[in-house]
């Protein structure tokens, strides 16, 4: 076997048939900030002369320090490139150094992940001018500029001025992931232009306080969600996972990737002997019996509104409960987000208070005369998991998790796919990728059966 380590463009030395384990994972069931990279595990490269310049010889207390950072890693095998990522250094001892290489979602997303950029620091720099709140205009309806945003009132108590969450996702795409880093292509994102957030609801303070028709930018007054929280939420929503491919991110259904008229048949890699897998397990992940998706928690709501739902496990070993995530949003009663109430004062004089609200996604209401925002009932999670986690749900139901050997050469895994479930004609069963371990010749796979 032929391979080939470079670490920011310079060939290191290698010891002579140590093969690198390469571990591929999947993010199939994972939160979108807990999202693990593929890896090799520990690499020892010998302490030659071209090693020990690389590393700024690191193995000595006299040198000036090491330089803690990632180095550009390029993986080869065979003359097939296998890994472009980031290596680091783990530690040098008499004989070798240890190195670990990391790729897949890592370099592209790890500083996204830390940010504390919110949706406030979006180019969202739209001007919108709304008509001033009094108790005697309180009543009127208005639709306002740019097609993309609507001022409401529901009645007596509500106002909700509110911005597209296409545009929202759109922003986030273009600017803080950098266009093009994320392949959207096998999801309906167009989807997201039916629902709308709500601005903060000083914002309706301010219009019953101005002395004139307020103009506003959007980036001002939208809530101040962090970017990343945003993103996460709408996945969850939508029933959407972030994946590394083989052509790089993409956004995908999780119906899609469990579809097994999508399969990979790989019946005939299976190297592993008779009709039991090297070995099965009953367990997958941290889960409970019943496991929530949850809206977040809003007293200003004038009714319970039941929008959580569970995605439910028949292990009686397993806790009772557990919530998955719970969504930056609250959960509305019909049209309503009460964001003031108009009321008497001792005079009998109409007065507006202010109610504190929590940030929202509303839906536009089909069949109506003119757009209209409601909770509609696609926004609850006893639909969401119904329409969008079908298929995930099943397979948590009772997990079944097998371990397998696969003879997959360099093409096999420069090709992999976490995104599409594989077929195995020996269990006569689909599976779901969890995890590839190769060694070289042979790899150990982690399969999540497909019911």
């Amino acid at each position: 076997m032929m391979q080939e380590l470079l670490f920011n463009g310079q060939a290191v030395d290698m010891l002579p048939d140590d093969a690198v384990t390469l571990q591929y994972r999947s993010n199939l069931l994972s939160d979108i900030d807990k999202i693990t990279s593929s890896n090799s595990l520990t690499i020892r490269l010998p302490k030659t002369a071209r090693n020990s310049v690389i590393f700024n010889f690191a193995d000595t207390l006299f040198t000036s320090g090491i330089e803690r950072k990632w180095y550009n890693a390029i993986y080869s095998r065979n003359g097939v490139q296998l890994i472009n990522g980031k290596a680091a250094l783990l530690s040098a001892d008499r004989e070798a150094y240890e190195v670990c290489l990391v790729w897949g979602i890592f370099d592209k997303l790890e500083e996204w992940f830390k940010s504390d950029d919110t949706l406030r620091d979006l180019p969202l720099n739209y001007p919108v001018q709304l008509k001033k709140i009094t108790s005697e205009n309180i009543y009127a309806t208005e639709q306002v500029a740019y097609g993309t945003m609507y001022y409401y009132n529901g009645g007596m108590r509500y106002v909700f001025p509110v911005v597209s969450v296409g545009l929202i996702f759109s922003r986030i795409m273009m600017n803080v992931l950098v266009n093009g880093q994320i392949d959207t292509s096998e999801v309906d994102t167009s989807v997201l232009s039916n629902y709308y957030l709500n601005f903060n609801d000083n914002l309706v303070d301010e219009l019953v306080q101005a002395s004139n028709e307020p103009t506003f930018l959007v980036k001002d007054w939208i809530p101040a969600i962090k970017t990343v929280e945003f993103f996460k939420a709408i996945c969850h929503m939508f029933g959407w996972f972030l994946e590394a491919t083989p052509d790089g991110l993409k956004l995908v259904d999780y119906n899609t990737a469990t579809d097994k008229s999508l399969a990979v048949d790989w019946s005939d890699k299976v190297v592993s002997y008779g009709d039991v897998p090297e070995s099965i397990t009953f367990k997958y992940a941290d889960y409970a019996q019943r496991n929530w998706m949850r809206y977040k928690p809003d007293e200003s709501v004038s009714r319970p509104t039941d929008a959580d739902g569970s995605i439910d496990i028949a292990d009686k070993t397993l806790d009772n409960d557990k919530t998955l995530f719970t969504l930056p949003f609250a959960s509305s009663y019909k049209d309503e987000i009460i964001q003031y109430r108009v009321v008497l004062n001792e005079d009998d004089v109409k007065e507006v208070e202010f109610v504190k609200t929590e940030p929202r996604i509303m839906g536009l209401l089909e069949n109506t005369t003119a757009p209209w925002l409601y909770f509609v009932d696609a926004l609850k999670f006893s639909n969401i998991i119904a329409d969008k986690y079908s298929a995930y749900s099943s397979m948590l139901a009772s997990p079944t998790v097998v371990e397998v050997q696969l003879s997959l050469d360099e093409f096999d895994l420069l090709g992999l796919d976490f995104t599409r479930p594989v077929y195995l004609a020996r269990y006569a069963s689909y599976f779901v990728i969890i995890e590839i371990q190769s060694d070289g010749d042979v790899s150990t796979a982690k399969l999540l059966k497909l019911v």
